[in-house]
């Protein structure tokens, strides 16, 4: 294994594993809707303690997997008690759950959890600048014009809010320099990639487990 490989943890598309791609699109309308059905994480990088999440409806053709896919739950990992207590034996950083109802075949689900990784600055010293590459572009195909390398995140900053003024901006290619201190992270971060990103033993832990639900992509941004 190498230690600095990373995949981003994706949603299964299999239908005969998922039943539907978005096993969760919706609302549901038999129980009461909340105020708020959007929640958001403050600058620390927390969702609120005591936020109470609506209710959800499963698509009719969909599987309970132990990985689902809730769009109105995008920013966060849908994992089965399963899922999460083999989450809870690997290295993590600092993590919140909150509990998902949902209703499924016209029953009401209580078993999942919404897992979410807390946002920290820190992550940013994973990013390796002199390997970095940043390009400014032309148009909505991404045409590369000219290329810059930036020293640190304040300069990045600086120089892509001045190309904003006057066009596309600048494009990322940001390389990690990664050494395995967590197997689960979500960088939650620009320019960091984007995502909920695991380890290659996480990766391989899921597999042998047999956790249903979990599609895995290889990050090509990590230095290897």
């Amino acid at each position: 294994m190498n230690p600095d490989q990373l995949y981003r943890i994706k949603h299964s598309i299999d239908e005969s594993i998922v039943g539907t791609a978005s096993q969760i699109q919706t609302f549901s309308r038999t129980h009461p809707v909340l105020t708020k059905l959007y929640f958001s994480q403050n600058e620390e990088g927390f969702f609120e303690n005591d936020m109470e999440l609506p209710v959800y409806r499963m698509e009719s053709k969909a599987k309970l997997t132990d990985l689902i896919n809730t769009v109105p739950l995008s920013n966060n990992l849908v994992i089965s008690p399963g899922s999460y207590q083999l989450f809870k034996k690997m290295k993590l950083p600092d993590y919140q759950v909150f509990p998902v109802k949902f209703i499924y075949k016209g029953q009401l689900n209580q078993d999942y959890l919404a897992f979410s990784i807390v946002k920290n600055p820190e992550f940013l010293k994973y990013i390796s600048w002199e390997h970095s590459r940043f390009y400014k572009t032309l148009n909505y195909h991404r045409e590369r014009v000219s290329e810059f390398v930036f020293r640190s995140m304040d300069e990045f900053l600086l120089h892509k809010k001045q190309f904003n003024d006057v066009g596309f901006g600048l494009s990322p290619d940001i390389k990690l320099n990664y050494q395995n201190d967590f197997d689960i992270i979500n960088f939650g971060r620009y320019p960091m990639p984007l995502g909920f990103l695991c380890s290659e033993y996480a990766k391989n832990q899921i597999l042998e487990e047999n956790l249903t639900g979990f599609d895995f992509e290889l990050l090509s941004s990590v230095l290897i």
